[in-house]
C-alpha cells in the first residue's frame, strides 16, 4: 500500500488515507482536550458576565411610577436615560446616591415626571399621543458596567388632571 492512497477498510466511505490513520486518535483527543478547554473557559466568562438583569415598569399613573430591576447578582444602578423608540436619549437622570441591590431583590426607580414630559414632547404620535419609549439603566455588576434597556410606551390620560401613563 502507497501513502496517499485510501485504505482498503471494509468500509469504503470512511475515506482516511492510510498515511493519516495513525494521526486520527493523536488528533481526536488533542480535540477533545481542546473541546474541553473551551467549555471550562465558556462556563467560567457566564460566571463573570452572565448576569441576568430583568427590567419592568410599575405602578398605575397618576401615582409614582417605577422601574423594577432585578438582578442575578449584586448591583449598582448609576443612572436612568429616558430616550426614545430609536434608542436616542432625550433626558438623563442620575442617581445620587446609586442605588444598590442584592442578587434576586427588586431595585425600584423612580420615573420622574418632568424628564417622562420632556420625552413624550419629543416624540409621539400626532393622533392618538401615545409614544414608544425605551427607558436605559446604567448598572455596575462585578466591577462590569452595562445597560438594560426596558421598553415601554407612553400614553396620555386626558382629563381634568391629565397627566402620563407609562405601560410597559
Amino acid at each position: 500500500m502507497r501513502y496517499g492512497r485510501t485504505s482498503d477498510c471494509r468500509d469504503h466511505r470512511c475515506g482516511v488515507t492510510v498515511a493519516r490513520a495513525w494521526l486520527l486518535p493523536n488528533r481526536v483527543t488533542r480535540l477533545r482536550k481542546q473541546l474541553a478547554d473551551a467549555e471550562g473557559r465558556e462556563e467560567e466568562y457566564r460566571r463573570q458576565l452572565g448576569t441576568t438583569v430583568i427590567g419592568r415598569i410599575a405602578g398605575d399613573a397618576p401615582e409614582p411610577q417605577l422601574v423594577f430591576l432585578t438582578a442575578t447578582e449584586d448591583s449598582k444602578v448609576v443612572r436612568l436615560d429616558y430616550c426614545i423608540d430609536t434608542g436616542a436619549r432625550v433626558a438623563t437622570c442620575p442617581l445620587q446616591p446609586p442605588l444598590s441591590g442584592k442578587a434576586g431583590v427588586e431595585v425600584r426607580i423612580p420615573i420622574e415626571k418632568q424628564c417622562l414630559q420632556k420625552l413624550h414632547g419629543t416624540k409621539n404620535d400626532v393622533r392618538t399621543g401615545s409614544a414608544d419609549v425605551r427607558f436605559k439603566v446604567l448598572i455596575h455588576v462585578i466591577g462590569r458596567e452595562g445597560e438594560v434597556e426596558v421598553p415601554a410606551r407612553i400614553a396620555p390620560v386626558y382629563g381634568p388632571n391629565g397627566y402620563l401613563r407609562v405601560v410597559g
